[in-house]
């Protein structure tokens, strides 16, 4: 998408990497639920999700990221709950911990920190902890529950304190994702969003270029440009290009995405165009590729309205065997240099 973005003519160049990450186009995309094709966000019951969230800052998209998964799922409820509602700290000390997730224990690094700043573990004692628990080792958590406990005794905290914030380590402990993953996956969604909110024309043809082998998939995505008020226009064999392309504010079809043709085919008639001009008959499409084109790929083409450009379907299919036979033929009116 960047490519097709920075191939415009008087295109200002993008660097993705620079962009800032308070876009509130793209929160606001994310926000309705329009999120279909941005990495990791795509999902109908993620894109359920964003909509309750309502995210409005980086931070949001690594917490949903990091919630949209089998386990951290379940934490769905409460986290919208304590989003909207009030945040709720079972003791003061764990308010800078779980602030940014509105005190509820969403990422491991978290509970790490807890076990730290409640019972003064260090890191590699409270790392311990985490696999202890993602473990079910009831000897070791037998262990670390008596260290932890004594631990946060120690710092001030209630025994009774101390036992609630146990056990709220150990209820999320099973299910919390690692920030360190989610926030570079989340970058990557903010990414693709930013491209479908500022270049939609763009980011759907790469996005459609990437699944041109699947028609499920590309026939999802053609609603989808379609709900953007985005036309499409068919492939043509001189027009279009091997993937998805870019005409002004429209989506060209690629030649590559044609049942029967495949990119290789489409990439050899592209460069013949380059080098040789447009076609303009089937006759001349079939002499100039040689025996490069199948009899199956030819029908393709016409069926396809790649070459209604240059006659009726009709007309071309009823030209088929006579072009096949032209392939490896001089067309007419083209010099030949070793005739001449």
């Amino acid at each position: 998408a960047v490519s097709l973005v920075n191939g415009a003519k008087n295109q200002k160049r993008l660097d993705i990497e620079s962009v800032a990450l308070d876009n509130g186009k793209v929160y606001e995309m994310l926000s309705r639920g329009e999120s279909l094709g941005i990495f990791q966000l795509e999902s109908p019951w993620v894109r359920d999700f964003l909509k309750e969230m309502q995210p409005n800052r980086f931070e949001d998209i690594v917490a949903a990221v990091a919630l949209c998964r089998p386990g951290p799922m379940e934490q769905i409820p409460e986290y919208i709950r304590a989003r909207f509602g009030q945040s709720h700290y079972v003791h003061p000390s764990l308010e800078p911990v779980l602030r940014e997730t509105y005190g509820i224990m969403v990422y491991q690094e978290q509970i790490m920190k807890a076990a730290n700043q409640v019972a003064g573990l260090s890191l590699s004692e409270a790392d311990i902890l985490r696999r202890a628990v993602g473990k079910k080792d009831r000897k070791l958590l037998v262990k670390m529950e008596d260290r932890f406990i004594e631990g946060a005794v120690k710092n001030g905290v209630s025994r009774k304190e101390a036992r609630e914030v146990w056990n709220l380590i150990l209820k999320f402990a099973n299910y919390g994702f690692c920030k360190n993953h989610a926030a570079p996956y989340a970058l990557v969604a903010y990414w693709t969003g930013y491209l479908k909110a500022e270049y939609p024309a763009q980011f759907m043809a790469a996005l459609l270029s990437s699944v041109k082998g699947t028609q499920g998939k590309v026939g999802v995505y053609l609603d989808e440009v379609k709900r953007l008020g985005i036309e499409v226009k068919g492939p043509s064999i001189n027009h279009s290009m091997v993937e998805f392309s870019v005409e002004g504010r429209s989506i060209r079809f690629g030649l590559g995405g044609i049942k029967n043709v495949g990119d290789s085919l489409a990439g050899q008639i592209v460069n013949d165009r380059n080098l040789s001009g447009e076609f303009d008959s089937i006759e001349a499409l079939a002499s100039r590729l040689g025996t490069g084109i199948t009899k199956r790929a030819l029908e393709s083409l016409v069926q396809s309205g790649a070459l209604d450009d240059i006659g009726t379907r009709f007309h071309n299919l009823g030209l088929l065997d006579s072009a096949l036979s032209q392939r490896g033929r001089q067309p007419q009116q083209q010099i030949s240099l070793f005739g001449a």
